[in-house]
């Protein structure tokens, strides 16, 4: 089962509105507590505070380039997991043609199959079907592979084959660990959420103490965080937004596997 994220019913666009709204606020409401706090107390100064805004802002950098590096190692094991896949495929099907004739080419059209679900689980995100009918397709070859004739089974070559198809299995769970279940933890998304919330609400704060009037520069600052929220969340969802695995070379695979 994939696993699901409090942020997951939001769309990536969503998600891009939401913090970015969300940001605002929080610096229009530090504006709004500063420009009162300004009005009740005139010993507080804004040099004190923009060491505390100074610091909370270096909390949240180093929150953000954590998450980040969470979510590229993330990005990088699905794609290794699937390149690694794609060869297990493909060097199975070329081993396939130790097994004697009987059981070849209904080795070799399962694992046809097991290309198109692959392919197609991806490219219409339905995972957990495509899970589930791979495992379906293992146990197919697998009984297959133990339906041999022992003295088949002790030969050299047929002993190639069992270990690429050891390692098709293995490739599988890796993938799916990798592509599903390993994701950004959400108390580490609820730790970043808030300490960016935090820090745009003392920027906002300083602002305000410091009798200047709210500035455009600030919006920018807004967008920056967003966009950068924006592309961790991206790299965290692997079944959503651009930054997903290209399928092109499964696809081509299955190509080569139907001409052959």
């Amino acid at each position: 089962m994939p696993v699901v994220s409090f942020l997951d019913p939001i769309s990536l666009g969503g998600f891009f509105v939401v913090t970015a709204l969300g940001l605002a606020l929080a610096i229009e409401g530090g504006f709004r507590i500063g420009k009162w706090r300004r009005t009740q107390t005139a010993s507080e100064k804004d040099s004190p505070v923009g060491a505390v805004v100074a610091a909370t802002l270096g909390l949240v950098g180093f929150i953000l380039a954590m998450t980040f590096g969470f979510a590229v190692s993330r990005f990088e094991g699905r794609q290794e997991a699937y390149l690694g896949e794609l060869n297990a495929i493909g060097t199975t099907y070329l081993r396939a043609d130790f097994l004697p004739e009987a059981q070849r080419e209904q080795t070799k059209q399962a694992l046809r199959e097991y290309v198109d679900i692959r392919s197609r689980s991806a490219e219409h995100q339905t995972i957990e079907q495509g899970i589930a009918l791979s495992e379906e397709i293992h146990s197919k070859l697998w009984s297959t592979l133990t339906a041999l004739d022992p003295a088949n089974l002790n030969s050299m070559s047929v002993a190639l084959y069992t270990q690429s198809l050891n390692e098709l299995i293995d490739l599988h769970e890796q993938r799916v660990m990798a592509g599903v279940r390993l994701r950004i933890p959400q108390t580490l998304w609820l730790v970043l959420l808030l300490i960016s919330l935090l820090g745009m609400g003392e920027i906002g704060y300083q602002t305000a103490l410091a009798g200047s009037a709210r500035t455009p520069v600030s919006l920018g600052l807004v967008i920056a965080f967003a966009l950068l929220l924006y592309l961790i969340a991206d790299l965290d969802r692997p079944l959503e937004g651009s930054l997903r695995i290209n399928q092109t070379a499964m696809n081509d695979l299955r190509e080569r596997l139907r001409t052959r």
